[in-house]
């Protein structure tokens, strides 16, 4: 016995509704677009960290200069300009039984001037 072929009804189609995939690729670009915006933040914040790294060195770098010295010949001030656009200008000053030596680093980026200070003690 045959049996009649049973009617399609709208509950029982199978796939995605134009709505679905609409729904679909909008949530899947809010996450592309997020994600651009964030590897725009990181590529910047790694540039950063590059600079500030070697500010510091910079700044040890002077710190060790002035060590070697002898505490007499070490006090005063200075200012040096670094070919890649980083300056600096130190002072140090004669504290007992030492000097306390201030090193400000700072350079350009895109959003203005950036810098720091760095300080040490020197034993004498």
């Amino acid at each position: 016995m045959r049996t009649a072929p049973k009617s399609v009804t709208r509950g029982d189609r199978r796939g995605f509704s134009l709505i679905e995939v609409v729904v679909a690729i909008m949530v899947l670009a809010v996450g592309v677009l997020g994600l651009a915006a964030t590897s725009t933040v990181v590529t910047r914040q790694i540039g950063g960290g590059a600079q500030q790294s070697t500010a510091a060195n910079l700044a040890a770098s002077r710190f060790e200069q002035l060590r070697g010295r002898p505490c007499g010949a070490a006090a005063g001030a200075g200012a040096a300009v670094v070919t890649n656009g980083i300056s600096e200008l130190w002072t140090v000053t004669a504290i007992k039984d030492g000097l306390v030596v201030r090193d400000s680093v700072w350079y350009d980026t895109s959003r203005g001037e950036r810098g720091f200070v760095f300080e040490t003690t020197l034993p004498c």
